[in-house]
């Protein structure tokens, strides 16, 4: 494949993982789209590190490329990790003799995995995740020309998942301030208080049981009430 056919497919790849409805639906497409353009790459999986959680995959299109994350996480050593934090490649031709990771290595070699190539997605200054390509064979991503190929889907992949992350938490929010909006003004009609006060009382319960405010509000609107509710809203 050549430069010109390389950009022609990958911005006709590019305007295609913008027009998917969901993060989950972009994600399936950004892996099922790396290991049909490049065929070394036998499984692949999406890396990314959230507050509150740690390491965790997003996608994976087999459950070996999940278990050879995961062991990374364990292990606290390997190629995604590493991708991610330093927002650049890594490739290794044969795992199992690899010396920077010298625990993971052998352990993915004994899944079947011997050669790798994890690139570090960056979208508008942010880490967005890690891609991992693995391949069965050994020196699977060895030419050069694949990897600089990988390296440019990578690119499009990274502003795809960017916006798709975006977009859900934004839906996200809406949803969140449209149903607490509904659980105020089942309190403001219930008890007479306004919407400050409804709100407080939101705020107080959500505290008192350790859940999240979101969730009481939903609890509240889906049943029409929610613990501690019954007590009254001058309740301790």
């Amino acid at each position: 494949m050549g430069p010109s056919r390389d950009a022609t497919l990958l911005t006709a790849i590019a305007a295609e993982l913008q027009e998917h409805p969901t993060e989950d639906a972009t994600v399936a497409d950004v892996l099922d789209r790396a290991v049909a353009l490049l065929p070394p790459a036998d499984h692949a999986s999406l890396t990314v590190r959230r507050r509150h959680v740690g390491w965790h995959t997003v996608g994976a299109t087999s459950p070996l490329a999940l278990r050879a994350d995961e062991l990374q996480y364990a292990l606290e050593e390997g190629p995604c990790v590493e991708a991610y934090d330093a927002a650049d490649h890594r490739h290794s031709d044969r795992v199992a003799d690899d010396p920077r990771w010298p625990r993971w290595g052998p352990a993915a070699d004994d899944l079947g995995l011997r050669s790798v190539l994890s690139i570090g997605l960056q979208a508008r200054g942010e880490r967005v995740a890690s891609l991992n390509l693995y391949a069965a064979a050994p020196e699977g991503f060895g030419d050069p020309s694949v990897v600089e190929l990988a390296r440019l889907y990578a690119v499009h992949a990274s502003y795809a998942l960017h916006s798709a992350h975006r977009r859900a938490g934004l839906e996200s929010a809406i949803g969140s301030r449209h149903v607490i909006g509904v659980a105020q003004g089942m309190l403001v009609e219930r008890f007479g208080l306004d919407l400050e006060s409804s709100f407080a009382l939101l705020q107080r319960l959500s505290s008192t049981h350790n859940r999240k405010l979101r969730d009481i509000c939903e609890e509240l609107v889906r049943t029409g009430d929610t613990p501690g509710l019954a007590a009254g809203p001058d309740a301790d």
